[in-house]
C-alpha cells in the first residue's frame, strides 16, 4: 500500500537470462531459475540491484525451444505451456485478434456476425485477454479453459452482487 517495491523473499534470484520482450508497455527479463525447465518473465523496472555472476554459467534453452516464437505466443508475459485454442468473436474484433495473435490466425467466418479464430497461446494469458473481452469473445476450446473463465465470472458476479462498505476517503456522487 505504500506503492514501494517490496522483495517477495529473502534470497537472490539466479537465473540463466536469454534474453528481453516488450509487451503491453513494459520490458520482460526471459529468463530460468538454475537448475528449472520452465521459463519465467520479469518486469525489468521492477528488478532491484542486479548482479551479472562471472563465475555463473548460462543454462542453455530447454532443447526444442524457440525464444522468438514462444514470446509471439504469449498473449502476455506469464508462463506456462501454450495452448491450441478456438475463440468465438463477434465480428468487430477482428482486428484485434489479429494484432493481438499474428496475421497466421486461421479464421473462420460464421456467417452470423462471428468468427472462429484458432490460436496457439499461453492458456493464463489467453484467460486474462478473453476476460477483457468478454461481451464480444468466448473461448470454446479447451474446454477445462472454457470452464475456468465461467469460474471466474461466476466469483466475479457474485462479487458484484455484494454492497460493500463505503470505505473511508470515497464519495458516492
Amino acid at each position: 500500500m505504500d506503492k514501494r517495491l517490496h522483495p517477495h523473499r529473502e534470497r537472490p534470484y539466479r537465473v540463466s537470462p536469454y534474453g528481453l520482450c516488450f509487451a503491453n508497455g513494459n520490458y520482460y527479463l526471459i529468463c530460468r531459475y538454475q537448475g528449472a525447465e520452465d521459463i519465467s518473465h520479469y518486469r525489468v523496472d521492477r528488478i532491484q540491484s542486479p548482479v551479472l555472476l562471472e563465475e555463473q554459467t548460462v543454462e542453455p534453452l530447454p532443447a526444442g525451444l524457440d525464444l522468438a516464437r514462444y514470446v509471439r505466443e504469449r498473449v502476455y508475459p506469464f508462463p506456462g505451456k501454450a495452448v491450441h485454442a478456438v475463440l468465438r468473436c463477434e465480428s468487430d474484433l477482428l482486428n484485434d485478434v489479429l494484432d493481438r495473435f499474428g496475421m497466421e490466425t486461421q479464421l473462420r467466418d460464421n456467417g452470423d456476425g462471428t468468427f472462429d479464430a484458432v490460436v496457439f497461446t499461453g492458456a493464463a494469458g489467453l484467460k486474462f485477454w478473453a476476460l477483457q473481452y468478454v461481451g464480444g469473445c468466448q473461448v470454446l476450446e479447451p474446454l477445462w479453459l472454457r470452464q475456468e473463465i465461467g469460474d471466474s465470472l461466476r466469483i466475479g458476479w457474485n462479487n458484484y452482487q455484494k454492497v460493500p462498505e463505503a470505505s473511508s476517503g470515497s464519495e458516492s456522487e
